[in-house]
């Protein structure tokens, strides 16, 4: 329906645009083309290469006699057309020439050249045009009329030198140190002492491998990567010993010349340690942030920076620490950091490019907004503040337009002052003036609301009322996941809608009728969908084994039925894990062809009960009929063509959406005004075969561990937790361990979970002959625990799940220090000949006031508790023993915070068994 009105709806719409366009023209100053002048100088020399979509060009520049131009043009069509930087004594300037006229871009009287070259990188991404000034940035500007094309430079009285055009492919790198001993790879070390480490039995063993540093008097450093990596998101695993800082680099340039996340140590003693973004020039460090709070000795934290043009921000555990803003981030290597003498471990590299915009509204950025309507000017927040707003006045409807990129999926924020507007907030999938969505605050009503505009029909997609509004700017965010959008006012999820009508465009922002709207601190940042990782469940070193089947093979999370079906019909299959969120299955199809074929997915089912969540069919008939279902209802329902032969299906759950896809389009969705609650997922099969390994789920709120990286979201709070052997016997095979030092070995997760949830982990007893009272036995096993809903640092604090407690007597449940169950038979063998090889899978899930407890997929415990704890953190542990931990699990509503100590804790870590003997009862 939309294709036959293209032709007019382009006409249209370019009208409407050129119009829009002349309006906004009246609040900012656009350049007049003039007749394009070539530079009186030498014929262009040109590049061996063209350039491709993205590149570099690097060269030097500078002044020899005179005042006449040299020129640089890139992006030179064959028509003649393209862009040129022009560069005199006196300046710069950045045009663009097409059809015999020149537009100027950019204007750079501030950027002088003299006798010395000044080094120049001039930066292609895209739309974006970026000009950097021996390591600093000058200037950034916003075109996308020329795309590839030649490079080529000239010069008299200005003299261009060593021109060199470079490639920039999308930017992925990662790095766990497998590497042989004494070998860097690609790392060079630039200070200091730097070796791989590696276990004796690698092949074997979960995560065998770390990076070492060693600073000798001065910082030790080390760098990846390539010079011209930019905009860039760079996080690394770090573990330091206490008696030094440690850090991550980057946009290094060499050993005297880089940026530092430089982080202290806590101390006992009182010193709470400090967190500092550090720019080294010529070997001289400036401050350009900092904050109080130093990490725990021996304990791996994860560091994450995200740098742009000109800013960086910096993580630690996913926690904003440090920002700063520096005309001298803009490109370099990506390194590693320490100042201890001793040694520092760095593992799991990663790098990976940031795409996204920011605009305080400081400073004009050329051609990043383009203004449709409306009066469009810079205003001062006040004197207090400091800060510059965007300002807006129109009478009718106006909107901004960020030319930073055309988006698919992405998420957006900025602050809006809404004054007297009839609504005011942010366009998205902006395709032109009659095609986009709208996220507004209506401040009559007031309310939240999503519009739709395709073909010039404006239609609301949903709504929200809101409470009076506060006389302050407010916080809006956007994301946008392909068809599904989620709204945020000031913190809070307030709206979603589904909508597949316009799959991509730009995003802005958008008001109507107002005198004195203001816009501050914008943020647009794309995310990728294809970077999603399923829930894990092969373990590639250990699938293999059949002592490890029921934890790391492909197979072993998916349920089948405990007993052979009495009839024909379909089979189904059940994920062990539990979603509480929204989450995806995929299934890859073999040949859907014989008559009564049929496969179902199902998603936020109850207690593993097909008819009890949603379902999405595909059943061959004459042709294939793809339904979809509410709790066994049917609630869409759509014939594929008879020829079709899907190759993949997929059912997404998506806030209060069902989706059903074919072949990763959608066929079938439906908005549940009441979303079932359940938090199962699975599938059934009839006359079809399925592969396990071509089953996925994605969840967003499910965190897996497998120890194969380092343990950044685990603190250890007493004992050794370490990668090690498991037999005494045969020592090539280790795992992530607990042992106790002082009878008490536990492991706390530093992320905070709130509200239901589940824990599933993988446990077994280490080996240890010291202990034995007979030989070859296991008397000892014992305390393969956990606690769910504590404080993170009393166990006795939440709910205890203690597998072969009080010598291996008891299994039970305990809230705080009071038993709620128990069991004598589910214990832990003591046998050698059963427990030699022996795993135990234990799940604990707590719903409401219901908690339940299985060990191998049988159901040990089924309690009620009348008065539930809200602890929000869950920790795994043992006594006066050794645990082996395989891989763990975690699935909730919301674990997407971390905890970030500013000081050492108190007290040290309890457990039951440190209490006296009466209240163990």
């Amino acid at each position: 329906m939309r294709s036959a009105h293209l032709s007019d709806r382009r006409v249209v719409a370019a009208c409407l645009l050129s119009l829009l366009t002349a309006v906004a023209a009246r609040a900012f100053d656009f350049p007049t083309p003039e007749p394009y002048q070539a530079a009186k100088a030498r014929p262009l020399v040109w590049a061996e290469e063209d350039c491709d979509r993205d590149f570099d060009v690097q060269f030097s520049a500078r002044a020899t006699s005179g005042n006449e131009e040299a020129r640089l043009r890139f992006n030179s069509q064959e028509n003649g057309d393209g862009y040129e930087l022009l560069l005199a004594p006196a300046g710069l300037r950045l045009i663009r020439v097409e059809a015999g006229l020149q537009l100027g871009l950019l204007d750079l009287g501030t950027v002088k050249l003299n006798g010395r070259p000044t080094l120049f990188v001039l930066k292609r991404r895209q739309q974006a045009i970026t000009l950097v000034a021996n390591g600093t940035l000058v200037a950034r500007a916003f075109d996308s009329t020329f795309s590839r094309g030649a490079v080529g430079s000239a010069g008299d009285g200005v003299v261009v030198e060593d021109v060199r055009v470079q490639p920039v492919e999308e930017l992925f790198y990662t790095d766990d140190f497998m590497k042989p001993a004494g070998e860097l790879g690609e790392w060079e070390a630039l200070s200091g002492k730097w070796a791989i480490n590696s276990l004796d039995n690698p092949v074997l063993s979960s995560n065998a491998f770390s990076m070492l540093g060693t600073a000798a008097g001065a910082p030790a450093l080390c760098a990846a990567g390539s010079w011209f990596w930019d905009n860039y998101e760079y996080a690394a695993s770090v573990q330091g010993t206490g008696d030094g800082a440690v850090g991550i680099a980057f946009c290094v340039q060499d050993p005297g010349n880089y940026y530092v996340v430089r982080w202290e140590p806590l101390h006992e003693t009182g010193s709470r340690g400090k967190r500092q973004l550090l720019r080294v020039r010529d070997g001289k460090q400036t401050v350009l942030a900092e904050s109080y709070g130093g990490f725990l000795p021996s304990q791996w934290y994860r560091l994450d920076a995200t740098v742009g043009e000109g800013f960086a921000q910096v993580r630690i555990d996913g926690n904003l620490v440090l920002t700063a803003a520096d005309p001298g981030l803009s490109h370099g290597r990506a390194g590693l950091y320490t100042e201890s003498p001793t040694t520092t471990f760095f593992d799991d590299v990663e790098v990976h490019g940031h795409k996204g915009f920011t605009d305080d509204f400081s400073a004009p950025v050329p051609g990043a907004w383009a203004w449709l309507g409306g009066e469009w000017t810079r205003a001062d927040a006040g004197a207090q503040s400091g800060a510059t707003l965007l300002r807006v006045s129109t009478e009718k409807q106006a909107l901004a337009l960020c030319e930073a990129a055309v988006c698919r999926n992405f998420e957006c924020a900025v602050n809006v002052g809404l004054a007297d507007a009839r609504r005011a907030g942010l366009c998205f999938r902006y395709q032109d003036p009659l095609n986009y969505y709208a996220l507004t605050v209506d401040t009559a009503t007031p309310a939240l609301t999503f519009q739709r505009v395709v073909e010039g029909k404006l239609e609301t997609l949903a709504t929200a009322a809101l409470l009076p509004l506060r006389d302050k700017p407010h916080e809006l965010r956007l994301r946008c996941e392909e068809g599904h959008f989620t709204a945020a006012l000031d913190g809070l999820d307030l709206l979603e809608a589904w909508d597949r009508e316009l799959p991509e465009g730009k995003v802005g922002l958008v008001v109507e009728r107002a005198t004195g709207v203001t816009f501050d601190n914008f943020g647009l940042s794309l995310t990728d969908r294809q970077t999603r990782q399923p829930v894990y469940t092969v373990h590639e070193v250990f699938s293999k084994e059949k002592s490890m089947e029921d934890w790391a093979a492909a197979a072993s999370d998916w349920l089948s039925p405990s007993a052979e079906p009495t009839e024909p019909g379909p089979v189904v299959h059940w994920h062990r894990a539990d979603f509480y969120g929204d989450a995806e299955i995929d299934v890859l199809l073999s040949e859907l062809s014989e008559a009564g074929a049929e496969i179902q997915l199902f998603a936020s089912a109850e207690d593993q009960q097909t008819d009890s969540g949603y379902a999405f069919a595909l059943k061959r008939d004459t042709g294939i009929q793809a339904v979809l279902l509410r709790a066994g209802q049917e609630v869409a329902r759509q014939s594929l063509p008879a020829e079709a032969h899907p190759a993949e299906m997929s059912l997404r759950r998506a806030g209060r959406f069902v989706v059903g896809l074919v072949d990763q389009q959608p066929v079938l969705h439906f908005g549940d005004p009441k979303p079932l609650p359940g938090i199962s997922v699975g599938y059934s099969t009839a006359r079809i075969e399925v592969d396990p390994a071509n089953v996925k789920v994605y969840a967003d709120d499910v965190y897996t561990y497998t120890f194969k990286e380092a343990p950044t979201d685990w603190r250890p709070a007493a004992g050794v937790w370490e990668i090690t052997n498991r037999w005494e016997c045969d020592p090539r095979w280790s795992f992530f361990s607990g042992r106790e030092e002082k009878a008490l070995a536990v492991l706390w997760s530093k992320r905070i979970f709130r509200g239901d949830g589940t824990l599933e982990f993988a446990g077994a007893t280490k080996m240890n002959r010291s202990k034995e009272q007979h030989a070859w036995q296991y008397d000892y096993a014992s305390d393969i625990n956990a606690t769910i809903c504590a404080d993170g640092q009393d166990l006795t604090s939440g709910y205890s799940f203690l597998l072969g407690g009080w010598g291996n007597k008891y299994t039970r449940l305990l809230k705080g220090a009071t038993t709620l169950a128990e069991s004598t038979e589910d214990i832990i063998p003591s046998q050698k000949t059963n427990i030699h090889h022996l795993w135990f899978y234990q799940k604990i899930q707590k719903r409401g006031n219901r908690l339940r407890y299985w060990i191998d997929n049988k159901l040990v415990f089924d309690v009620e508790d009348p008065t539930p704890l809200d602890g929000n953190r869950l920790g795994l542990w043992t006594y006066n023993n050794g645990v082996m931990i395989a891989r763990v699990r975690v699935s909730t509503h919301d674990g997407s915070h971390s905890e970030l100590l500013d000081r050492p804790l108190s007290g040290k870590a309890t457990c039951i068994y440190d209490l006296p003997q009466q209240q163990t009862q």
